[in-house]
């Protein structure tokens, strides 16, 4: 999408039909911006390719501490959204190739999950 025209040069009419196409699209699944569906790599806009409620692919992998510390440092794994089997399979996989104890392990959120910190002094 393009802007050709000032956002205080569009009228009410205009401004309430770009709304409702954004809307749409938001309710189909996809990006308001690229029309790209959610769950591929995202454009230049990366939140507006995070996870829809209800949304059947709006699972993550998260990489956490594996000994519940209070300042895990938690990451996402790079990868696109997924179904939460899919998730669960990718998460079941990784942490079935290292020993129990390592100091890491990757499991399974929601695509709103808020992210745990890392210690900072």
């Amino acid at each position: 999408m393009s802007y050709p025209k000032d956002l205080d040069e569009y009228n009410a009419a205009e401004l309430e039909q770009e709304l409702r196409q954004r809307a749409q699209k938001r309710s189909q699944g996809k990006c308001d911006y690229c029309n790209r569906p959610r769950d591929t790599p995202p454009c230049k806009f990366p939140h507006r390719h995070e996870a829809i409620p209800g949304n059947s692919a709006s699972f993550k992998i998260v990489e956490s501490d594996n000994f519940g510390g209070d300042y895990p440092d938690e990451s996402v794994l790079p990868l696109p959204f997924m179904t939460r089997e899919h998730a669960t399979s990718v998460a079941e996989a990784i942490n079935g190739g290292f020993p129990n104890n390592m100091p890491r392990f990757w499991r399974v959120v929601t695509g709103d999950y808020a992210l745990k910190p890392g210690f900072e002094p």
